[in-house]
């Protein structure tokens, strides 16, 4: 038998997290809401000490699943909304854990959880709402069967409400709003549960999106962006890095909603989202949260471009330039390491303009006509070198591994690629920028990532 997952350290009933567990139930069956609210401060925090298995071990043996529908009870009425918010925030928290903790807060006999759930999601409170999507999404996420429950709950009648409410608000209530909305699209959207053969994200986002969902989050990218604009005279760092985070949210949002060509060209014929996402990519936030935004949102015009009617509808010229741009800025190194971990506004520029690309030569011609060919090839090169060289200083220095390349260069020799295939008269320049080279270390510096798109690129390059 495997006994690793025994835990072997102080006992359970003795255990920080299980006496505060213990108060806490016992607050709520008196409803002293005061003490509920601290009390699961103090939980919290103890938990955040502890790492998952142990976490896990022990939030079960308190049996603290069973007592969230209590607690939802407990906390009802006008003065107990904001310990009622706090409450859900914290076992949104929890969920996340593990595994074995949802199926305990679903499965719950003692009580009927999906059933508070549902009932919180309809709240008059907005906050309350917030903290029931969070917990929701906690429910879905990694979860097949918490997907199917989460879905039948109508969920996207209670996003579009709380983006409604929240949308044009104060900054926090407005974040909150969004960051709630995201916490449930994500999981919702993502196959991401490995132990199924199969998902249903699929069918979510397109469910989702046909509901309206999509059309709340570009409406409110769109007014965030309209009162970012207003406000650029008198903006500072904390309004930037706010702005940045709930649009890295929305785009995220959007990006898993954009599932299929229908849902695409409703963003672009209906929704405008085209013109909304070039005002975002080449707006000049403040240098520390640029990369974030900058990603996000070419990795969500990376998401659409598979549909060749965005491809079409997209204003070419103007996009060449913010992706020779940002490939200019990698070069630079205007774009610090520690703005974008793991190259990620490299990775979905590279994608964006293998996306665009792809079987559309007039395109091909242009990329290459204005120079950018050159920049692609230029920074795989730079990816490279870069690697070699952290790699040798931290094997020196700190031992810390290099930064992994492997998604960037495989899309850099896509995109190579998809500019060759379906334009013979632009092989020879790309050859000039020796590209087979570049391609050749490509597949040496990550050769699981490269070797089979690398020989691809290098066929189309050659013949």
């Amino acid at each position: 038998m495997d006994l690793t997952g025994i835990y072997t350290g102080t006992g359970l009933q003795s255990h920080a997290v299980f006496t505060l567990s213990s108060q806490l139930q016992a607050h709520i069956d008196k409803k002293d809401v005061v003490s509920v609210g601290l009390s699961l401060e103090s939980l919290l925090e103890e938990v955040q000490k502890e790492d998952e298995e142990v976490a896990t071990a022990v939030l079960l043996a308190a049996e603290t699943m069973h007592a969230f529908a209590p607690g939802v009870v407990a906390l009802q009425g006008p003065s107990a909304t904001t310990t009622c918010a706090a409450f859900l925030a914290v076992y949104a928290k929890l969920l996340l854990l593990s595994n074995t903790l949802r199926e305990a807060f679903r499965g719950s006999p003692e009580a009927d959880n999906v059933g508070a759930v549902r009932s919180l999601l309809a709240h008059e409170d907005t906050l309350v709402r917030c903290g029931a999507l969070a917990v929701a999404g906690s429910l879905a996420v990694q979860d097949e069967a918490g997907k199917t429950i989460i879905m039948s709950m109508d969920p996207h009648e209670h996003i579009v409400g709380v983006l409604e409410a929240t949308r044009g608000s104060d900054g926090d209530t407005f974040g909150r709003g969004v960051e709630a909305a995201t916490a449930l699209i994500v999981p919702l959207a993502s196959a991401d549960d490995t132990t199924q053969p199969s998902s249903s994200a699929f069918a979510n986002a397109r469910k989702l999106a046909q509901s309206g969902v999509s059309a709340a989050l570009v409406e409110s990218l769109r007014v965030l962006w309209n009162e970012a604009e207003k406000d650029n005279e008198n903006a500072n760092e904390i309004g930037n890095k706010r702005v940045a985070t709930v649009t890295c949210q929305l785009c995220t949002g959007i990006k898993l909603l954009a599932a299929n060509d229908e849902i695409c060209k409703e963003l672009v014929q209906e929704l405008a989202l085209l013109d909304l996402l070039f005002v975002v990519l080449k707006s000049s936030l403040a240098d520390d949260v640029s990369a974030g935004v900058m990603a996000s949102a070419m990795a969500l015009l990376r998401q659409m471009m598979a549909s060749d009617h965005v491809k079409h509808a997209l204003h070419t010229a103007a996009f060449i330039s913010i992706a020779s741009n940002n490939l200019q800025m990698y070069i630079d190194e205007t774009y610090a390491p520690a703005a974008d971990p793991g190259n990620k506004v490299l990775e979905h520029t590279l994608g964006a303009v293998s996306a665009l690309c792809l079987r559309y030569p007039e395109a091909s011609e242009s990329v290459v006509d204005s120079g950018c060919a050159q920049l692609i090839i230029s920074a795989m090169q730079v990816a490279i070198d870069r690697k070699d060289a952290e790699t040798a200083g931290a094997t020196v220095a700190t031992g810390a591994p290099a930064p992994a390349v492997g998604k960037p260069l495989r899309q850099g020799c896509m995109a190579v690629r998809n500019i060759a295939s379906r334009s013979p008269h632009v092989r020879e320049v790309l050859r000039s920028y020796e590209a087979v080279r570049v391609i050749e270390n490509c597949k040496v510096a990550a050769k699981s990532a490269c070797t089979d798109v690398g020989d691809a690129a290098i066929r189309d390059v050659t013949n």
